[in-house]
């Protein structure tokens, strides 16, 4: 899984490099303000180094993040919940080992979050470039073929800044995303078990783990999602208390059986 990591951050690399010339690199007039997406940006940010660091450090972090998201194992056993993880929860913060789903602003409120837990790493990716930085550049030297000269050109000609966008995002910033990510995961899971669609081959295998234990009505495959949201809370509570009286019911198995997939829906 190393290697798939490896290769998916490397996509989400320039994916992420896509998406910042087609949002900001691409002269579209904006409405209101009477400037191009393009002179925008330069305005906002007028030095161009300064705009190729922003660049190359986001690809790197994104990228990253995009590698963990197509490889997420949602059975990886989880250290204890530790002080760190006590105050994220209690501040609704994303958090993968808080059992309790997440709503919409959480997981918007996890994203917007995850430059500033990314900050931490950075200083780790420094680390890294400050050691690594020769010996790189003495391979970059050399010549080799075409798939060398690609990698070289989309990756490595800027690898400093890129570098510390991967070590954030392996570092620390995948905490508010992780909890996002199994949400995420979940969601395609259960609308593929709805739908009555299989498995295909390019889905990875913690993919199909949980594909296959949902499937199967496994209890675990859903240990994060025992708990409601809050705001469903007391409708929950009429809702059992209405149906305690036939709570043994033959129907009521059977529909308990073909509800199992979308009992924690979004």
């Amino acid at each position: 899984m190393l290697g798939v990591k490896a290769v998916f951050a490397y996509v989400g690399i320039l994916a992420v490099a896509a998406v910042y010339y087609i949002l900001l690199e691409t002269h579209v007039t904006l409405p209101f303000i009477h400037e191009t997406n393009t002179q925008a940006w330069h305005r906002l940010v007028p030095r161009n180094a300064l705009r190729h660091d922003i660049r190359n450090v986001g690809e790197g972090l994104f990228g990253g993040l995009l590698g963990i998201a197509f490889t997420y194992n949602h059975f990886r056993r989880h250290r204890r919940i530790n002080p760190i993880d006590r105050a994220e929860m209690l501040l609704r913060i994303p958090n993968v080992k808080d059992e309790r789903k997440l709503v919409w602003w959480q997981a918007l409120f996890g994203l917007l979050l995850i430059p500033l837990y990314a900050s931490v790493g950075f200083f780790a990716g420094e680390a890294v470039v400050a050691v690594a930085h020769p010996y790189v550049n003495h391979a970059l030297e050399a010549q080799s073929g075409n798939f060398f000269f690609n990698v070289k050109s989309n990756v490595l000609e800027d690898w400093p800044r890129k570098v510390i966008g991967l070590a954030a995002a392996f570092c620390f910033g995948h905490r508010p995303a992780k909890a996002v990510i199994d949400d995420i995961q979940l969601w395609f899971v259960e609308r593929r078990v709805e739908r009555g669609r299989g498995l295909r081959f390019y889905h990875p295998p913690p993919f199909k783990a949980r594909y296959n234990d949902l499937v199967r009505g496994e209890p675990h495959v859903l240990a994060r999602h025992q708990h409601v949201d809050r705001r469903h809370d007391k409708q929950s509570e009429c809702c059992s208390n209405d149906h305690a009286a036939h709570q043994h019911d033959a129907d009521a198995v059977s529909r308990a059986r073909s509800g199992a997939a979308s009992e924690h829906k979004w």
